[in-house]
């Protein structure tokens, strides 16, 4: 037999589901309503028109600079959020903690919010677009560029450091040793 508390969670479920059906309007005769709508739109669309295939055309070419655009930025800005927020390479623990906080924090917000928030931000344009893109790769890359730099063996690492190289001697210079790390 359930608790009188899973009773109340179910009763307070059942009273939001009801009260969301009722404010949205949901009848189906809305959704019959709707689908009649949808196949009529579809009808519409096939076949295509291709009067305005300039402006088409345009708007894709527009679209794939603003994903190259994006993407390039969001990895180059994603090298120094990954190193960091790797083990290996961060400064200080409390800064990782920080930067692995930011990423993750870019990694949840959608693209489609990224995108609404620098709409407001910068207006309506390819901008938003670029920025949204670029804010959505930092978080993805960022992750996983740092994942790989803590999967370096520590060796070519202290082999520089042992000779007197810098910090960041050492962090540029430890990739190009990977083709050694495990043999």
């Amino acid at each position: 037999m359930p608790s009188p508390f899973t009773w109340g969670v179910v009763l307070v479920f059942l009273a939001l589901f009801i009260q969301g059906v009722m404010a949205t309007n949901l009848t189906l005769e809305r959704l019959l309503r709707g689908g009649v709508n949808l196949v009529h739109f579809i009808g519409r669309a096939f076949p295509p028109d291709l009067a305005d295939l300039d402006v088409l055309a345009w708007s894709m070419y527009e679209t794939l600079n603003i994903a190259i655009v994006g993407v390039t930025i969001g990895v180059i800005l994603s090298i120094p959020f990954s190193l960091l927020a790797a083990r290996n390479t961060s400064p200080a623990p409390w800064i990782r903690s920080i930067t692995r906080l930011i990423i993750a924090t870019m990694r949840t917000i959608p693209d489609l919010i990224w995108a609404l928030i620098f709409v407001v931000a910068v207006g309506l344009g390819p901008i938003a677009g670029v920025l949204a893109i670029v804010m959505d790769t930092i978080g993805f890359a960022a992750r996983f560029f740092s994942e790989r730099i803590e999967e370096v063996h520590p060796g070519p690492s202290e082999a520089l450091s042992a000779t007197g190289a810098g910090r960041l001697s050492v962090i540029g210079a430890v990739p190009f040793c990977r083709k050694h790390w495990r043999q």
